[in-house]
C-alpha cells in the first residue's frame, strides 16, 4: 500500500517542527477561509475548515478584493511555544 498525499505532505511539515491540516485529512473540502464577525462587524475569528487561525486586523487605503482563481487546499502551521 502507498502513501498518501497527505501523509507526504503531514511527514514534510514535521520534519521542520510544524503540522499540515489539509486536503486527506479532514473531513471537510472548502478552499477558503471563514471570517467570523460578531453583531457589531468585527471580526472575531478566522477559520480554515475546523483549523482556527491567528489572525490581525487591519485597513489600507486601496483594498484587496476576493481572489475567484485561487484555492485553499491546506495550511502548514506551527504551534505557538
Amino acid at each position: 500500500m502507498g502513501t498518501s498525499s497527505f501523509d507526504l505532505k503531514q511527514s514534510a511539515a514535521r520534519a521542520d517542527g510544524n503540522h499540515y491540516y489539509g486536503d486527506g485529512g479532514t473531513i471537510h473540502g472548502s478552499g477558503h477561509l471563514d471570517i467570523e464577525v460578531n453583531e457589531l462587524g468585527e471580526v472575531t475569528a478566522v477559520w480554515f475548515r475546523c483549523l482556527n487561525l491567528p489572525f490581525r486586523v487591519f485597513s489600507r487605503e486601496n483594498p484587496a478584493w476576493v481572489n475567484p482563481d485561487t484555492e485553499i487546499r491546506g495550511i502548514e502551521y506551527r504551534d505557538a511555544p
